[in-house]
């Protein structure tokens, strides 16, 4: 029986690949309780926060906020605050995450996700300590259980700033 938890939360799902890692901020999106028990149960994360500290990278955002988030939300909220939006986000790219948010939190069954933040050096975002030697199979997991991430993989290889689609 398919039990979601997810739908009117924002969680923050972590993925930690040998090349890449990523932050999904959910948006309410609805998700497999699976994917959020990857992120729940994921030794790596609490490996990274533990050592967070040793993180500080330079970071840049989409080019393509103001067309994808910021005109969109100025039409709903005049207060609408870019650095408030973006805070979360730059946090989590400055600790090596490329970071991504759900782009219609209006409709849960959406699978639409922008890039936000992300790290200038994509070559040197990953820690090359031992303890991150396992990524591979955190991709295996996320294979097995039907998570394609390759439309996302794709977004941070080429910076095209389009919103992608997360299958699931």
């Amino acid at each position: 029986m398919f039990r979601n938890t997810s739908l009117g939360y924002d969680h923050d799902l972590f993925i930690f690949l040998p090349e890449f890692r990523i932050h999904i901020a959910t948006g309410g999106a609805k998700l497999p309780v699976y994917m959020l028990n990857l992120t729940i149960n994921n030794f790596l994360i609490y490996s990274h926060f533990e050592q967070e500290h040793l993180y500080n990278f330079e970071i840049e955002r989409n080019k393509k906020l103001e067309e994808i988030v910021y005109a969109p939300e100025r039409l709903l909220n005049e207060s609408f605050e870019s650095d408030e939006y973006t805070r979360t986000f730059d946090k989590f790219a400055k600790q090596g995450f490329f970071s991504f948010d759900k782009t219609n939190i209006s409709d849960p069954y959406n699978k639409s996700f922008h890039l936000v933040s992300f790290p200038t050096d994509r070559k040197n975002s990953i820690p090359k300590d031992n303890q991150f030697s396992d990524l591979r199979e955190n991709k295996v997991l996320l294979d097995r259980n039907g998570i394609l991430i390759d439309q996302i993989i794709e977004e941070i290889n080429t910076l095209k700033f389009d919103p992608k689609p997360l299958y699931y």
